[in-house]
């Protein structure tokens, strides 16, 4: 098997711990679940219920619970959009090559996911009302995240992902020279330097390069 060199997609879980009524059937639990490997029932329930024991151990101590658990290999962010549901990130760390994974763009993702899956579909909690045995919901976040996860592409994820993009901001006059001459300035000192890109409440304001005989920086508005 050829060795990984970038971070990749290992799982991705949604699940609710409130579906299980009875013992033995802890597997009632899980609404999606996608796996780089080919694994057992079993296994999936099992790596389910160190989920939860990781989210409840943590709300002993904090009024939020886990959000991200770290291992040498694998790195896990943790996100509740709605009460009792649970989407969990999973990903491989390579021993070698890039091995540096954001944690804050990871949860972005998930985040994302979410938000776009609520625009088609709506809620899960909805969903999961119209049916009582969940067989809507199942088959909705089946139809959305299948072919969803295949776009995911774990090891080029950046800060875009964080901020959801590039949103423009319009610059108010004072606000405006002010970064204007920032971003001059670090231009005219750091002369490799092609374009800068400044974020200001989330959003962007950008410096053209600079050009012979001209300066400056341009405030994008929308």
């Amino acid at each position: 098997m050829e060795e990984k060199t970038i971070p990749w997609l290992s799982n991705f879980i949604i699940f609710n711990p409130t579906l299980c009524k009875k013992e033995g059937q802890e597997a009632e639990n899980i609404l999606f679940y996608y796996s780089s490997d080919k694994i057992s029932e079993d296994v999936k329930v099992r790596q389910i219920g160190l989920c939860e024991g990781m989210i409840n151990f943590t709300r002993r101590f904090s009024n939020n619970a886990c959000e991200v658990l770290e291992t040498k290999r694998t790195r896990q962010v943790y996100y509740g959009p709605e009460d009792n549901f649970w989407m969990i990130l999973t990903v491989g760390i390579p021993e070698k090559g890039c091995t540096f994974v954001s944690n804050l763009t990871l949860r972005s993702l998930l985040i994302t996911s979410y938000d776009l899956f609520t625009l088609f579909y709506g809620t899960f909690g909805n969903l999961q009302s119209k049916v009582p045995d969940t067989k809507t919901l199942r088959s909705k976040l089946e139809r959305f995240f299948v072919p969803y996860q295949k776009t995911l592409n774990i090891g080029e994820s950046d800060i875009m992902n964080h901020i959801m993009g590039v949103q423009f901001l319009p610059l108010d006059p004072n606000t405006y020279l002010c970064t204007q001459r920032l971003l001059s300035s670090l231009q005219d000192r750091f002369s490799p330097v092609q374009y800068t890109m400044l974020l200001y409440k989330e959003k962007t304001h950008v410096l053209l390069p600079q050009q012979a005989g001209h300066q400056g920086a341009l405030p994008l508005s929308g």
